[in-house]
């Protein structure tokens, strides 16, 4: 199931970017679902229109991953498609509110990681948000 602008009812997410990038955002992303335990999992996508290497990303836990895609917008540019998904319980998610566990989050990243390997196939390269900036794996 992809919705062309689920997730985007609410214009908060738009003070933190620029017209020229609300623009890009809008002309290139789509959204779906993934469950992952008892919860739905949003993803947004950024997709190229040929094979390409992917760029996984979990949401931060303080914010959801709509707000940080000027820092997802750079891979888009150079050629890799991105899968960003919000933990259960975080941003647009489902589950109860801040109520991610380690457990919670773990399986999130195992079943993103699943549905992106389906979706996109190999190579596929994992990023989180960290207090400090950004992080690879």
């Amino acid at each position: 199931m992809t919705v062309r602008d689920a997730g985007l009812a609410d214009d908060h997410w738009k003070k933190y970017f620029d017209p020229d990038e609300i623009e890009e955002i809008l002309a290139n992303a789509s959204t779906t679902m993934i469950i992952s335990g008892d919860y739905p999992v949003h993803v947004r996508l950024l997709c190229q229109p040929h094979s390409a290497p992917t760029v996984l990303i979990g949401s931060s836990l303080l914010g959801y991953g709509l707000e940080q895609a000027r820092w997802q917008l750079p891979f888009f540019r150079a050629g890799f498609n991105v899968l960003q998904f919000d933990f259960p319980g975080i941003g647009q998610s489902g589950g109860p509110r801040g109520g991610c566990t380690v457990t919670d989050w773990v399986r999130a990243w195992d079943d993103a990681t699943a549905f992106g390997h389906a979706r996109f196939g190999s190579p596929l390269y994992g990023m989180g948000v960290a207090e400090d900036g950004l992080t690879c794996g």
